[in-house]
């Protein structure tokens, strides 16, 4: 029985017809208030049990006291940069064959980070080399048929462009052969890998990042008022953010002058970092009281 016929039937068997109308609508408004608040009610208790916010553990009095340091000028935050990094994409179109080194892994300077597929420019390379032999051999001929008054000078004029043509495509073949092997340029660390195997590739279009993170670099901002007090070469204490303990550092680099707007000047610290504790991207705080101690 639906709640507008209920409604009506209690009118119809108490009321007379002339308050019939006014207790009709009354009741029926009262009812759908009733069920639409039941409702709510429900789909309340039903997101409580289904939706739980996870409680996440944090040194709220440590990190309180660090956003107080700052503001106060009592520290300053230091964000580290790897001492290297490099966007590497090929030289050459070509199908990739093996992706040597992947994400997070160490290398070393000359090994080979990904290998495109060679065939087609390991031929043009040997073609190349042909050519090159043959108008060498021309070149050699020629100049002793000129030194017997056999050939002329446009004889002569020729086999040396022969050759120097030859060697030009050698020298490209050559090139193109080795852009067929993607080499680290450095020791370090694959930061981002932007391509997968058996995929084609586009000269210029970066496929790989890496980093060398042996060494960090601090880029620091500070308050024209300290100018003084930073040399270059000048050695201080860092507390890093991953756990807190005192590293060594360097300044190395030091703006020329104060930004007039803002009061402010940049700064570059070079921090070790051989045992790799620390990591790039990460933040670290110089303490003004270092700075006043030196």
């Amino acid at each position: 029985m639906s709640a507008k016929f209920f409604t009506r039937f209690i009118c119809c068997s108490f009321l007379p017809f002339g308050q019939f109308r006014q207790m009709s609508s009354f009741l029926l408004v009262i009812t759908i208030l009733s069920i639409t608040t039941i409702q709510a009610a429900e789909d309340v208790d039903s997101s409580k049990t289904v939706t739980k916010t996870p409680v996440v553990s944090l040194n709220t009095d440590q990190n309180i006291q660090q956003i107080d340091d700052e503001i106060s000028g009592k520290v300053f935050r230091i964000v580290l940069l790897p001492v290297r990094e490099a966007l590497l994409s090929s030289e050459i179109n070509g199908k990739v064959i093996a992706i040597n080194f992947r994400l997070g892994k160490s290398f070393k300077k000359g090994d080979e980070l990904i290998k495109l597929d060679d065939v087609v420019y390991k031929a043009s390379l040997e073609k190349a080399l042909a050519a090159y032999d043959a108008s060498k051999l021309s070149l050699a001929a020629a100049k002793d048929l000129r030194s017997r008054n056999d050939a002329s000078l446009v004889d002569l004029a020729n086999a040396q462009r022969e050759f120097a043509s030859a060697q030009a495509e050698k020298t490209f073949a050559e090139r193109n052969f080795s852009a067929c092997h993607l080499l680290a340029p450095f020791d370090g660390k694959v930061a981002g890998v932007y391509t997968r195997e058996s995929e084609l590739i586009e000269a210029g279009v970066p496929v790989i990042k890496v980093i060398d993170d042996s060494t960090l670099l601090g880029h620091i901002v500070l308050p024209g008022y300290l100018y003084s007090k930073i040399k270059d070469g000048m050695n201080v204490r860092l507390r890093s953010g991953s756990g807190g303990q005192k590293v060594s550092a360097v300044f190395t680099r030091i703006a020329p002058a104060i930004n007039p707007s803002s009061g402010m000047f940049e700064a570059y610290l070079q921090i070790p970092n051989n045992n790799g504790v620390l990591k790039a991207g990460e933040n670290s705080w110089l303490a003004v009281e270092e700075l006043d101690a030196r």
